[in-house]
């Protein structure tokens, strides 16, 4: 305490100016931080979480890079040749959103003159998908889950696909990678 009596004390007030130069300089970067260092993709909304979102890539979807991939490792089979895949689903990918759900409850109790109650029980569910913003303003819902279609069956075309051993390899080899049963693999011969 006696060091702010000194300083208001003092004729030369050069601790003064520091102390009200550094207040100033302070409140000036309160004020544009709000302004000039805001950053897109951040919602200044007091009900939201400030959420980032990267550019989203290019990639192929799943059963394209699946049939890709075991289009490459069957081809390695010796005596297969080239090999085509072609493969079945049962359904395709399923998402699963982020929900933002709230919940009252509100009980009440009433009792009358003649010594009767009453409950009356009130809820009130109120389910939102939440949602991110790119940078380039749109949103989108935040994916919480993502499940892969289910595979159901695989056709496979072989230059060696007359040759029953050929055959046998590659249908164990495709039910195995990809989970399922042998009898759902089909191999053919190419022409």
């Amino acid at each position: 305490m006696s060091f702010f009596k000194n300083l208001f004390k003092e004729k030369d007030n050069k601790r003064l100016y520091l102390l009200l130069l550094m207040f100033c300089v302070g409140v000036a970067l309160l004020i544009l931080s709000k302004t000039v260092f805001d950053v897109p993709g951040v919602s200044q909304d007091n009900n939201q979480t400030p959420v980032y979102v990267t550019q989203p890539t290019l990639q192929p979807d799943y059963e394209t890079l699946l049939s890709e991939k075991l289009e490459a490792i069957l081809s390695l089979v010796d005596g297969a040749g080239d090999v085509k895949v072609f493969l079945t689903f049962k359904q395709g990918a399923e998402k699963v959103p982020a929900t933002d759900v709230s919940e009252d409850i509100a009980v009440t109790e009433e009792k009358d003159v003649n010594g009767g109650t009453r409950t009356v029980n009130q809820q009130k569910t109120d389910e939102k998908t939440v949602t991110v913003k790119s940078p380039d303003g749109s949103e989108a819902p935040f994916v919480l889950k993502e499940y892969r279609p289910q595979i159901e069956g695989a056709i496979i075309v072989a230059k060696g696909g007359d040759n029953a051993f050929i055959r046998d390899a590659l249908i164990k080899a495709a039910s195995a990678s990809l989970g399922i049963e042998p009898h759902k693999v089909s191999v053919l011969k190419m022409k």
